[in-house]
């Protein structure tokens, strides 16, 4: 399992760790004494359970202190459990913890690390009896087939020291990164909102204001013959809705009022096929992306006839709107050869740049507008009229663009940042791993001849549990006589 260890380090079978049964016990009947229960959520918690015998509904086994309870449950979780008591009361565990003893050769932590390995996780995971997760177990002969490393006593206690003491740093190191995170997601939602109240670039009066811009849309609009749109349906902010002041040259419109196409995906969704045109589902809007890993497939007659109703094109937002994911937002940016299911809202605004809609759409207060919008009826749901009526700022498309800019730009740097924080908590990962690794392979601290062997340790622990077993003898004897 952990090749090339010191010569000095001899191997001790844990079979002659696990620990003998101390006896079990059936607290309903004594259902008004309080135990201190070691139990598998408890560890899951941090703390064992002081508890009433009548609320403990199955028998239990007895542990005593500086024991090393090992989970049977699910062993590619590290479950390892040294038993410290914190009260006076009998001091009990699940029967789904295996139970070693130290036996004066390990130091309890020592054995907990160790029992905490990956080697020894994936090893005991390969040999579970079950299927899935809390039903898989290992049994007691599987646990006593590995083979513990046995240091000398102090260089024990040395490589527990070098494990906790780069734990705690790894730990500080975590907390930094934890809170960066934290900061980061503050300063990602303070950049959005100065971006949509006109705080984060300047105003040119040289630019069209959106006055102007409305005005043309609704011209356009009015010119329409076919009745698809027509100026009677349009739904106009009112005063009483503004959810803040902006710049005198934005307007706060309806998303319905500047939008050309607000429809969905097909609401009778065609058969899938092994192969053929994509159709994109939630699943493919990622958070500014679409992925195209796990994509359905349609025939070719069903994809015209769903395009015919929903046609995806380069700078069109879809949108989530059925689900738990709804509002998760991605534009499309170069491939569009696909089509939609219901649970997909597309959005076409030439009013407002593709990406700035995007970005709109991550604010808190469009976020809110969402979540208040949606209908349940089974599952949650944005119906398209509720997307239509989305309160959204309308801004000159010069003061657009150098927004974009300014944004793409500071959150382009924010990514990296991202990039490097998620970097850094993956070396804190497999560096807690591999100071485990390093440490029971007999490389994490140095050997010191002075504290002998644990060849040494291992034969003069012997030697006192034989001169203990032959002084039980001889006071038996003694009695007898």
């Amino acid at each position: 399992m952990f090749k090339n260890t010191p010569e000095s380090w001899p191997i001790v079978s844990a079979q002659n760790l696990i620990s003998e049964s101390l006896g079990g016990v059936n607290p309903a009947s004594v259902p008004n004494e309080t135990f201190e229960l070691f139990s598998i959520p408890g560890f899951d918690s941090g703390s064992p359970e002081v508890v009433k015998g009548k609320s403990i509904g199955s028998n239990k086994q007895l542990v005593k202190e500086g024991q090393v309870l090992l989970s049977k449950i699910n062993p590619r979780i590290s479950r390892v459990w040294i038993v410290k008591p914190n009260t006076s009361f009998r001091a009990i565990a699940s029967t789904e913890w295996i139970a070693f003893n130290c036996n004066g050769v390990f130091i309890d932590r020592f054995l907990k690390y160790f029992l905490s390995t990956e080697p020894v996780r994936v090893y005991l995971a390969s040999k579970v009896t079950g299927s899935g997760g809390s039903l898989q177990r290992v049994n007691k002969n599987t646990v006593s087939q590995l083979n513990v490393p046995l240091p000398p006593r102090g260089e024990q206690l040395r490589i527990v020291a070098k494990i906790e003491s780069t734990q705690e740093k790894i730990k500080i190191i975590e907390e930094c990164t934890t809170r960066a995170k934290e900061l980061m997601g503050k300063y990602r939602e303070s950049i959005l909102q100065k971006a949509f109240r006109g705080e984060l670039v300047s105003q040119d009066p040289n630019d069209e204001p959106a006055s102007q811009i409305l005005d043309h849309i609704q011209a356009n609009r009015a010119k329409q013959i076919d009745g698809k749109k027509k100026k009677d349906d349009l739904l106009f902010a009112q005063p009483g809705e503004i959810p803040f002041e902006v710049p005198k040259s934005w307007a706060w419109v309806r998303l319905g009022e500047i939008a050309s196409s607000i429809t969905d995906g097909d609401h009778q969704t065609p058969k899938r096929t092994s192969s053929g045109e994509v159709m994109l589902s939630a699943k493919n809007i990622r958070d500014g992306f679409l992925s195209f890993d796990d994509t359905d497939f349609i025939s070719k007659a069903d994809y015209v006839k769903s395009r015919e109703r929903c046609c995806p094109a380069k700078g069109d937002l879809l949108m989530v709107s059925v689900g738990a994911t709804i509002g998760r937002c991605a534009v499309v940016k170069d491939k569009s050869n696909f089509s939609l299911v219901r649970s997909v809202a597309l959005i076409r605004c030439e009013a407002l740049n593709s990406d700035l809609l995007y970005f709109l759409m991550q604010t808190n207060f469009l976020k809110r507008q969402i979540k208040d919008s949606q209908k349940s009826t089974g599952q949650p749901c944005l119906y398209l009229r509720a997307i239509g009526n989305l309160l959204v700022p309308l801004i000159p498309k010069q003061e657009q663009t150098r927004i974009t800019e300014a944004l793409l730009s500071k959150l382009t740097i924010m990514s990296s940042i991202k990039e490097q924080i998620a970097e850094i908590e993956n070396i804190c990962s497999v560096g807690e791993e591999s100071v485990l690794a390093t440490a029971f392979s007999g490389r994490l601290v140095p050997q010191i001849k002075g504290e002998g062997t644990g060849h040494e340790l291992l034969i003069k622990i012997k030697s006192n549990q034989s001169s203990q077993a032959d002084g039980k003898a001889e006071t038996k004897k003694r009695v007898k006589a």
